[in-house]
């Protein structure tokens, strides 16, 4: 299967849409450290996914790999909602995408190889 058809890159390419659409609105003091930061990370998740999809014997590790880009990502995204960069809308929308995602990821992390 292509990597872009697995519910997975779609959710993540939904999340990376709306992480580049709240990171333009930080202000000035975050935008460019936070929301670089922040921005090029969840960009890496796509890398994970399709490295997992193709390299099954490294599969794990890819997806590892993937999680604690993940996990970076969300911390990051709690502190630009600590100082206030994100509104309660935008977390509205993410967090549940995020909390999806995860789960996807730990089940075919956990799934076992076709072959």
């Amino acid at each position: 299967m292509i990597a872009k058809e697995l519910q997975v890159y779609k959710d993540t390419y939904k999340f990376v849409r709306l992480v580049e659409n709240v990171q333009k609105d930080y202000s000035k003091q975050f935008k460019y450290v936070l929301g670089a930061k922040t921005l090029d990370t969840a960009l890496l998740l796509f890398e994970y996914i399709q490295q997992a999809n193709m390299f099954r014997d490294n599969r794990r590790m890819y997806l590892n790999g993937f999680i604690v880009k993940f996990e970076t990502l969300k911390t990051l995204l709690r502190l630009a909602d600590d100082f206030h960069q994100i509104n309660i809308n935008q977390r509205a929308e993410m967090f549940p995408l995020m909390e999806q995602i995860g789960r996807q990821i730990t089940a075919w992390k956990g799934a076992p190889e076709r072959k």
